[in-house]
């Protein structure tokens, strides 16, 4: 477990690259409380064990921005995403990147979507393929290690080492 890992000395990077907070991208009256409540109790969890980012992807935003601001609110966990933006300001809605240290090694994380609903109007999405590649030269020369966290469908993963080849590690959502 990552108690043990710690206790161990050891200090694992404990990252989500997105769609965790629902089991379904159909919530309707039927599920919505209990969709609600699972978003919670993970979020609870990855308190319990220190999550070090979370990506905002699609599902994080099913029951729209408000419902996800207020579970933020109540975290002490990092969401990011570099290009998921204000719909009326144009301002982004998270912190792009993160940097951790991890032993001796410095890691920039940064997180993207290609998935968010267009119908959402109080968020714009910018290219995810463009910001990333922008913001992995913002940071490549700051970090000894970057860590994308891409959710984004499938038939575009075989896409992203080559769009993204700076990145050491690249995680997908799903």
């Amino acid at each position: 477990t990552v108690q043990e890992m710690r206790k161990a000395g050891e200090d694992p990077l404990i990252l989500d690259s997105g769609d965790l907070f629902f089991s379904t991208p159909d919530l309707n009256k039927n599920n919505v409380v209990s969709e609600q409540y699972r978003a919670g109790s993970i979020l609870r969890g990855y308190e319990k064990i220190g999550c070090d980012a979370i990506n905002v992807g699609r599902y994080e935003l099913l029951l729209g921005l408000d419902f996800l601001k207020e579970k933020i609110s109540n975290t002490s966990i990092p969401f990011i995403s570099a290009n998921l933006r204000d719909g009326k300001t144009g301002r982004l809605l998270f912190e792009p990147y993160r940097i951790v240290q991890r032993g001796s090694f410095t890691v920039g994380i940064i997180g993207l979507t290609s998935m968010a609903k267009d119908s959402l109007a109080k968020v714009t999405t910018d290219d995810y393929l463009e910001t990333g590649r922008s913001y992995l030269k913002k940071i490549k020369g700051k970090v000894d290690i970057v860590v994308m966290l891409i959710n984004t469908d499938q038939k575009n993963y075989s896409l992203l080492p080559v769009k993204f080849p700076e990145a050491d590690f690249i995680f997908v959502s799903g």
